[in-house]
């Protein structure tokens, strides 16, 4: 997009030019004939119509009678310039007769196009002729168009619960000059940002406004272990934090296998390096990271009794050197863990448990201080990764797949791309801005990193109201959130929110994700998507709906298993039924037995 401004440049350039020097009208013209028009320079838009007067005086003696023709020799053929009259009568000396020219310019037309025509008119039994020029322009349009009538019926979209889909918007250029979209959902695209963030920033942009909390944002403490020094995770924090103008530094202690509590010990020693760089005051945040298993501990276990109270400890002293204290949710192992094959069968399930560990750490927090504390929902990405896999039909335990990836080869640590996710949840929940299409130096593919990057918002702007963030508080700090307004789960959003250098006409496919969880309520949701035009400061919208279909799901339990069914003797037992589908429903029912020599 570097060659933006340029064209912006050299566009109002031509439009000034053409205002400081009038178009001088041109005539040949025969003495006895004098021809004038009320426009010698007609500019019309794509598509319109415009009627041209054209006068005709006769200088000569006697009474005459015209012909008029027009001549469009050079000038494209998307303009016509046609008389409503091909001759005119009885024009006495020294009077003057006026007939009308209809010019039209077809829709498809561009600047391009412009240049000229000329009216010829002819005595229709002399030799006396005269012509007169007529400069013609197409008028610069700008005029983005989204289509969504091919979505579903009729941009009627049916959907099951726990479906995902990305859907191609056909995105077009219906104005006359090359253009530049921002897409945005639910709202429209903040293009004032857009420019401002490209004027400041050296002719780089990304779909995002510049960071207001940059000046407050600064210094950040981590207290972690090997999952945080794996692909020195702070460093990677830090550059993306400088990538978007923040004068950050970074700091980490790391030991491998390190718990809570094992921090608050090296915190709470008395002439540590732990103890003397958190006394300097410097840090305005101060990120925490517990072992990978304990969080998920039962609450008895004598681990997490002590990284509960470590972090109590800890979240008081950070807060008597003026900093917030944030703690950072790690992932569940690959394959669960082995060494915990109850608490942790699989990777779900551990992830759930670590989740509830780390807010009942920040509940416990909360209760007995009055310090700052928030958590930076990490495992929540990995999870996002997970989810999405599977919803699509795909194996995230595949060797292939993005999820399987973000773990190093024992399926614990973190991969780099398991690492700069991590970076990216930080960022979002330390700053409230996204980190999509922020740079870096990792040389991983851009659309995996385009995707970490996405996974990160995701959880972090249009999670559950279970967290909460540093910037939430300040009212000067807003999360890119495009689609607040849709139900909770949802996620609605396009691949890519920007198309570079449309030319007038021309049309891209833009693909828009629309992710719907599990236990959606049926019913339907209005989706509106805009387009805003970067040189034409303009936005259009078109409004598409998402039915969830409901399903229907019986679930039977035999609740008395225990029962003795004995010879001659009438039992009586229990079923339930319990509806599991997501909306009400009537059902019949009725019993057969199988085998044996009973009834029921």
């Amino acid at each position: 997009m570097s060659k933006l401004p340029i064209r912006a440049f050299v566009l109002v350039g031509m439009m000034l030019l053409a205002s400081a020097s009038p178009l001088a009208q041109i005539t040949k013209a025969d003495p006895q004939i004098e021809l004038q028009v009320d426009m010698n320079h007609m500019i019309l838009t794509p598509g319109e119509s415009m009627n041209l007067t054209l006068t005709i005086e006769n200088n000569g003696s006697s009474i005459e009678d015209y012909d008029v023709e027009t001549t469009t020799a050079g000038l494209s053929s998307l303009w016509t310039a046609t008389p409503t009259s091909s001759s005119v009568g009885n024009v006495l000396p020294t009077y003057n007769t006026s007939t009308t020219v209809v010019v039209q310019l077809a829709e498809s037309a561009t600047p391009s196009d412009n240049g000229m025509f000329t009216i010829v008119v002819n005595e229709t039994d002399g030799s006396a002729s005269s012509s007169i020029d007529v400069y013609v322009s197409v008028a610069v349009v700008y005029n983005p168009h989204l289509d969504a009538t091919g979505v579903g019926d009729q941009g009627l979209l049916s959907i099951q619960p726990g479906q995902s889909v990305d859907l191609s918007i056909p995105v077009s250029n219906h104005g006359s000059v090359m253009d530049s979209y921002l897409l945005s959902v639910g709202e429209e695209p903040d293009l004032t940002g857009w420019w401002a963030n490209y004027s400041s920033s050296g002719s780089t942009n990304t779909t995002n406004p510049p960071p207001s909390w940059s000046g407050s944002v600064s210094d950040v403490l981590t207290f972690g272990n090997s999952y945080t020094s794996a692909n020195s995770l702070s460093s990677m924090l830090e550059e993306l934090l400088r990538s978007a103008d923040s004068p950050s530094n970074t700091s980490d202690f790391t030991t491998g296998g390190w718990k809570i509590s094992d921090h608050w010990d090296d915190v709470n020693t008395s002439g540590s390096a732990q103890n003397l760089s958190l006394a300097t005051g410097v840090w305005d945040t101060v990120i925490v990271q517990d072992q990978s298993q304990v969080p998920g501990f039962y609450r008895t276990n004598a681990d997490w009794l002590a990284s509960k109270n470590g972090s109590i400890n800890l979240a008081d002293r950070i807060d008597s050197e003026g900093a917030a204290m944030m703690l950072m949710m790690t992932w569940g192992r690959r394959n669960g863990d082995a060494l915990n094959p109850t608490l942790y069968p699989n990777y779900t399930v551990m992830q759930d448990r670590l989740e509830e560990g780390y807010i009942d750490y920040r509940d416990n927090v909360s209760l007995s201080t009055s310090a700052e504390i928030y958590v930076a929902p990490v495992g929540l990405a990995f999870k996002h990764v997970h989810d999405s896999i599977t919803a699509s039909g795909g194996n995230p335990l595949s060797p292939t797949s993005t999820f399987y990836n973000l773990y190093d080869t024992d399926g614990s640590h973190p991969s780099t791309s398991g690492s700069y996710l991590a970076a990216c949840v930080l960022f979002a929940a330390l700053t409230g801005d996204s980190p999509v299409g922020l740079t870096d130096n990792t040389t991983m593919d851009a659309t995996l990193r385009l995707t970490l990057q996405q996974a990160a918002a995701e959880v972090v702007f249009n999670g559950t109201s279970t967290y909460s963030y540093p910037w939430e508080s300040s009212g000067t700090i807003q999360p890119m959130n495009q689609h607040s307004s849709f139900p909770a789960g949802w996620e609605v959003r396009w691949l890519d929110d920007q198309i570079e250098n449309l030319t007038a006409n021309g049309q891209e496919t833009a693909t828009l994700r629309i992710s719907i969880p599990s236990d959606a309520n049926p019913g339907a949701t209005g989706v509106r998507l805009y387009a805003g035009s970067l040189f034409g400061n303009l936005t259009t919208s078109t409004l598409m709906v998402v039915d969830v279909q409901a399903t229907y799901d019986l679930q039977v339990d035999f609740l008395s298993a225990g029962d003795d069914f004995l010879p001659g003797q009438q039992t009586n037992s229990s079923v339930r039924l319990t509806n599991i589908g997501t909306t009400s429903a009537s059902y019949d029912y009725a019993l057969s037995v199988l085998s044996g020599p009973c009834t029921a």
